[in-house]
């Protein structure tokens, strides 16, 4: 249950193959959906800097997930319920400070481009 919870949002960012036509980028077939033509290094490191949030972001809401389970099937258990709120809380900080994280690198990823096309912070 948990690996199909891990591996279900790759399916959100899978490339759509079905119609997809192949792009010329220095005599390499690129499928539609892959960023083949992408060599600097700020891109690189927006590219490693957002999958490595993407993963936070999934391990942030398990713990959330498991910290809900634990609050409610404390059984009047004090310490318990304290551990599942303790999880729950740390969590949503956790899930803060990712958001939050995200954000600042997509305005240093603008910042360090050079890019001001005006599609504000999620624009590419």
């Amino acid at each position: 249950m948990v690996a199909s919870l891990l591996f279900m949002p790759m399916l959100l960012v899978a490339p759509n193959q079905a119609g997809a036509q192949p792009q010329q980028v220095s005599n390499i077939d690129c499928p539609e959906g892959f960023r083949c033509g992408e060599t600097s290094v700020a891109a690189l490191f927006k590219t490693v800097a957002e999958w490595a949030l993407g993963i936070a972001f999934i391990l942030a809401v398990v713990f959330l997930i498991y910290g809900g389970f634990r609050y409610i099937l404390s059984g009047g258990n004090e310490e318990s319920a304290k551990t599942g709120r303790t999880a729950i809380f740390n969590a949503l900080i956790g899930i803060i400070i990712i958001v939050l994280a995200f954000i600042v690198v997509q305005i240093v990823y603008n910042f360090v481009s050079g890019s001001s096309t005006g599609g504000g912070i999620f624009g590419t």
